[in-house]
């Protein structure tokens, strides 16, 4: 018989930045939970602490980066909360420092990518990306 773990999220608003809380991960389902984060949430950083109180320097970096784009509106998840979350995000993405951002699905990297692409504007490109998609999806809403 297959079992459906379930993951309880609590999604709350702070300020401009949605919040995304992990309370409970069955370990069977993780990597399959894992992949339902990324792939429920348009973006995604798996960081250590949260944006308004980030533990580390690297995902202060990585949330300030995000900031300077405009993108206030994504989700979270503090690492440091769960170890099981921890341990199965690094087998996931094969990534094995934090913070990670997702868009889309899609693994972008870790602090040092972030930078990277930002220096060399690709990020911009990314979240234009995202946000015209995001405008279609509305308009095609709007039609219908």
């Amino acid at each position: 018989m297959l079992e459906f773990f379930k993951l309880n999220l609590r999604s709350i608003q702070h300020s401009k930045t949605r919040l995304l809380f992990m309370s409970s991960l069955c370990p069977e389902g993780s990597q399959r939970n894992v992949y339902k984060i990324i792939n429920d949430n348009r973006i995604i950083l798996f960081m250590k602490g949260d944006p308004l109180h980030p533990l580390c320097g690297f995902s202060r970096g990585a949330v300030q980066i995000l900031q300077s784009y405009g993108v206030n509106d994504f989700k979270y998840v503090d690492v440091l909360q769960d170890e099981e979350v921890r341990k199965e995000i690094k087998i996931f993405s094969r990534w094995p420092t934090f913070p990670q951002l997702y868009v889309n699905g899609e693994f972008i990297g870790g602090f040092d990518i972030l930078r990277e692409l930002h220096n060399s504007n690709e990020l911009k490109k990314i979240f234009e990306k995202v946000k015209n998609n995001n405008e279609s999806k509305k308009a095609d809403g709007k039609k219908q």
